[in-house]
């Protein structure tokens, strides 16, 4: 649920940024989204060890 969450965000964001943004505007946005998802993910996958 949560992964599909984060995908579906991740798509989001490539669409507005394909639009609408700039080529650096999309590189630092891009950039920062994947270390918010990724620190994210390592939260999620340590509170979901079985």
């Amino acid at each position: 649920m949560i992964k599909h969450f984060i995908d579906i965000q991740s798509y989001f964001y490539l669409l507005l940024n394909f639009n609408g943004f700039h080529r650096d505007n999309f590189t630092m946005k891009w950039g920062y989204f994947k270390k918010m998802s990724q620190s994210r993910q390592s939260k999620f996958s340590t509170s979901q060890t079985p």
